[in-house]
């Protein structure tokens, strides 16, 4: 029996490194939220040190910090993230992995008994991503977002015009070398 828990912790070792994450068990963080990015990026004062963190588990529309572009509804998902957290205590609970390849910090966002993540799921503002290794709540975040998205909550319904009109403003369309930012978020809508 020994010797299959010592083969076990070396196999999750060396798994952990070849994942190119931690895998080590920590406590949960509290943390001031100080500054909100977008809907599922904050920046964080935890142990007086300044860090970006990035929400586990879900995917909120994005900004184009370099061109200016916007996804519908990120917006208004930037806006409730800062609602939620802007100026308080949170509580940092990691999965598995250490940081992202951005080096932000990946961490679940935990608002006294509420999960921040979890909240912009319901109200339509993210969406569930399976993200491996870190999937510990994707299976409770799935069932959320199939709710939000049978309600219309938030995007669901408000940005299905945005994606089909075509002659929406294009001075928000920016070309990524594939596609344009609008085809790219409204393929993910549907997906």
């Amino acid at each position: 029996m020994e010797n299959l828990l010592g083969y076990l912790s070396a196999l999750l070792l060396a798994l952990s490194s070849w994942l190119g994450g931690d895998m080590s068990v920590s406590e949960p963080v509290v943390a001031e939220v100080i500054e909100v990015i977008d809907g599922d990026t904050i920046d964080v004062l935890a142990e007086g040190e300044e860090e970006r963190v990035r929400y586990i588990g879900i995917d909120t529309p994005e900004f184009d910090h370099e061109t200016g572009g916007v996804d519908c509804y990120a917006e208004e998902a930037k806006s409730r993230n800062e609602e939620l957290v802007l100026g308080k205590e949170v509580m940092l609970v990691k999965d598995v992995r250490e940081r992202d390849k951005y080096g932000r910090l990946l961490r679940y966002v935990y608002v006294g008994e509420d999960s921040g993540g979890q909240t912009l799921v319901e109200e339509g503002m993210a969406k569930a991503v399976y993200i491996q290794p870190d999937v510990s709540h994707y299976q409770e975040l799935k069932l959320i977002e199939e709710k939000a998205r049978a309600s219309g909550a938030g995007r669901w319904s408000a940005c299905q015009n945005w994606c089909k009109n075509s002659s929406h403003d294009s001075s928000n369309v920016v070309n990524t070398g594939f596609s344009t930012i609008r085809t790219w978020f409204c393929q993910k809508l549907t997906n």
